[in-house]
């Protein structure tokens, strides 16, 4: 996968101390954080998908149990995520 400007929100999350922070300053930072969750989400759905080839294989269980199990995910979000 390549970095599309994550690694550097990542950093920012982790220097951030929101509490010392301004309206301006609060605001990037939830961007930061939109930015590392659509990564995330997007990863997901990658790995649902290999899941997905697995499964059609026999290699595996399905991307819905590999959320549930791996993930922490619930039933809904894993089937969402599948989806």
């Amino acid at each position: 996968m390549r970095d599309t400007g994550v690694l550097t929100a990542v950093q920012a999350l982790l220097d951030a101390d929101p509490d010392l922070l301004d309206r301006e300053q609060l605001g990037a930072l939830i961007r930061h954080a939109r930015k590392v969750r659509g990564f995330v989400d997007a990863a997901e759905v990658r790995c649902s998908r290999r899941v997905s080839e697995l499964a059609a294989a026999g290699q595996s269980e399905s991307p819905t149990e590999v959320l549930m199990d791996e993930g922490r995910r619930s039933g809904k979000e894993a089937k969402a995520a599948q989806d």
